[in-house]
């Protein structure tokens, strides 16, 4: 009888022939992209782990993979720098954020989990990602929990695994396929989960053998809710070696959150892999750079060595094929051309072919955003602004709208979110504020790309306040600033512009500010008058305790009135 075990391997066996025939139309475009642009970035057999021999004999014009690179480093400098802030968490209600407790707490969070991104080792597997995304227009790796560094990220090469999403179209399963060695495996899953093969492997001492190992996780439909074991979790991780002993389980485990994050550049309608990335989009001029480029040598190679016409009867006799060398050919007056020449006369249009090589190269730039992410990848320039890059390359950063909003839905915000939970999980951070007690935080992303497109609307408050301010001026009607809210404009102009919360005060904050400044200015007016009244008070008091039975300048003057 089949263990629970079996029946799970036996049910992700026959899932991963379906995944692997779904992604089947994706793979030949990949091998193409791999060959052209980035042969060390794919993996689409487990045997090509390790390799050291070359593999870029079809690049002779690297223009596509120095753009590639390029992209690399713009995005990790624009989208998610470590040098700078790039997310910032906030309360559902955008109103909350300005109270004092609620502001103090988000921020220790916010800080804590940058930190702990520091620590980890995302911060290099990010660029490894993005690489992909440029590429292939579809990337994954791994996030698990980590006792060292509290999360760590493992990142998986194209064409070693599947992917598959759910009804909101958001990834939620992956299968990978891959090789560990013998000593790895028990390591990892310890030497009584494995197969007899491998466990005779590792008593004869054999610990470099590579296992083929297949890894899916999935979201588990048979969880039961409400128990705490580790199989009814939301998600079910399964590792099984391929091949092994009556299809046993290495290890079935669960996750509350999919540990893994499968970032696409583009998405259309169903799909489950990302097009339209530069990759795809430059893969044709690519190709036909490493044409020209070909042609080109051949004509050089012509020019400076080219093929020979001789006469038959010279089969004999020496030539001298050396520079500034002459060969002696007898009746050449005869041919109507006497004198000496050149042995052969060769005009190849080299200019013209080095005038469309430049052509295809700023084609193959374009498509890559070069000059956005070279300036981008220099952003950690403290003179660099999101303002700068927005006035300089406000069109692109338009069309990179739409690739920016697909990295929040399937890169950051589930990477912030599995973090936070685990480090919720872990006490990392103190009780919240009840005002934040079972409601889910916001995030927003202040990176100097997302400023940049921020920043779009931050010229038309300014255009509005200016234009109010030189009526206001003009027609000497100051009761027009009242139409203004200034208080809510230093807001919204400060989220626009990614300014540290720290600098703007709370509105709770100005408010008991605002009430002190307004008792002390009535304090003060009190001890203006005070001096006033307490001179009419003595004159009134020396007033009553007048004589008025004697004669003195006061009865005089009763009398005179």
């Amino acid at each position: 009888m089949k263990s629970e075990n079996q029946e799970i391997v036996e049910k992700i066996n026959s899932r991963k022939g379906s995944l692997r025939l779904e992604r089947s139309s994706f793979i030949t475009h990949w091998q193409e992209i791999t060959r052209y642009i980035s042969p060390r970035s794919a993996r689409y057999l487990r045997t090509e782990r390790n390799r050291g021999e070359k593999v870029h004999q079809e690049i002779i014009n690297e223009t596509g993979t120095i753009a590639s690179r390029t992209l690399e480093s713009g995005m990790m400098a624009g989208m998610s720098s470590p040098a700078r802030p790039w997310f910032m968490l906030g309360p559902p209600d955008p109103g909350m954020k300005e109270f004092g407790p609620v502001k103090e707490w988000i921020d220790f969070v916010t800080r804590t989990m940058r930190d702990t991104f520091s620590r980890s080792n995302i911060y290099s597997v990010l660029p490894k990602a993005y690489g992909s995304l440029g590429d292939y227009g579809t990337a994954a790796f791994g996030l698990l929990e980590d006792d060292k560094e509290i999360v760590r990220a493992y990142p998986f090469p194209v064409g070693s695994y599947c992917l598959d999403c759910n009804d909101r179209m958001t990834v939620d399963t992956i299968y990978r396929e891959y090789s560990l060695t013998v000593r790895q495996v028990v390591e990892k899953f310890g030497l009584e989960n494995v197969s007899i093969a491998v466990r005779n492997l590792w008593d004869k001492g054999n610990y470099g053998v590579w296992i083929p190992i297949v890894h899916a996780v999935e979201p588990n439909f048979a969880a039961q809710p409400g128990k705490m074991n580790s199989r009814d979790k939301a998600f079910l991780s399964v590792y099984y070696e391929e091949g092994g002993d009556r299809n046993q389980a290495l290890r079935v485990m669960g996750f509350d959150e999919f540990p893994a994050l499968g970032p696409r550049w583009s998405v259309n309608g169903e799909d489950v892999y990302g097009t339209n990335c530069p990759g795809m989009l430059a893969l044709g001029s690519i190709k036909s750079l490493q044409l020209e480029e070909r042609r080109k040598y051949q004509a050089l190679d012509k020019l400076v060595n080219p093929p020979m016409n001789a006469d038959a009867t010279l089969r004999n006799t020496g030539t001298d094929l050396l520079p500034g060398g002459t060969n002696w050919i007898p009746g050449m007056s005869q041919t109507g051309n006497p004198g000496i020449r050149p042995v052969y006369e060769i005009n190849p249009h080299i200019q013209e072919l080095m005038l469309d090589i430049e052509k295809v190269e700023n084609r193959i730039r374009r498509a890559y955003y070069e000059d956005l992410m070279l300036m981008l990848a220099q952003s950690d320039n403290p003179q660099m602004t999101a303002r700068e890059v927005e006035e300089r390359h406000q069109e692109k950063l338009l069309v990179l709208g739409p690739m920016m909003e697909q990295q929040n839905d399937d890169l950051f915000d589930p990477l912030i979110d599995r973090t936070f939970n685990i480090m919720l999980r872990r006490g990392m951070f103190p009780p919240p504020p009840q005002e934040l007690l079972g409601k889910p935080l916001r995030v927003e992303y202040v990176s100097i790309m997302a400023q940049a497109q921020k920043l779009i609307g931050v010229a038309s408050i300014e255009r509005f306040i200016g234009f109010v301010t030189n009526m206001a001026a003009t027609t000497q009607r100051f009761d027009l600033l009242d139409k203004v809210d200034f208080d809510q404009t230093i807001d919204e102009y400060g989220d626009m512009t990614g300014v540290s919360t720290k600098i703007i005060v709370p509105d709770d904050v100005v408010a008991g500010k605002r009430e002190q400044r307004a008792q002390a200015e009535q304090a003060q007016r009190v001890a203006e008058t005070m001096p006033a009244m307490q001179q009419g008070a003595q004159a009134a008091k020396a007033l009553s305790e007048t004589d008025m039975e004697g004669v003195n300048a006061l009865t005089r003057l009763m009398g005179g009135a």
